[in-house]
């Protein structure tokens, strides 16, 4: 039986509001041969698990990295559904 491959370890970088500016996958920025981390990888990258990851990737825009922990904001109203009813909602029937 063969072993299933492990994850990449997943870098991320974010800004001062816990917005991902980017992710660096240890299989696409292998380690330096000593096992330290790629020079690729900016210096203030953070370590993300696979499940950060994916929530992170899964619910853009509304998804952002804070203390460690994905929070994913409700998202915003579209502007459309704050003009009120349309012109065929005020006619009725069937359209």
């Amino acid at each position: 039986m063969s072993e299933e491959p492990k994850p990449p370890i997943r870098y991320g970088a974010f800004d001062a509001n816990g917005v991902p500016q980017g992710f660096w996958p240890d299989d696409v920025f292998p380690p330096k041969e000593n096992g330290s981390r790629n020079d690729k990888i900016p210096a203030t990258a953070v370590v993300v698990t696979e499940e950060q990851y994916w929530q992170l990737l899964e619910n853009q825009p509304n998804s952002r990295f804070i203390d460690g922990a994905v929070v994913i904001d409700e998202p915003l109203d579209s502007h459309l559904s704050s003009w009120g009813p349309t012109t065929l909602d005020t006619l009725g029937g069937t359209y």
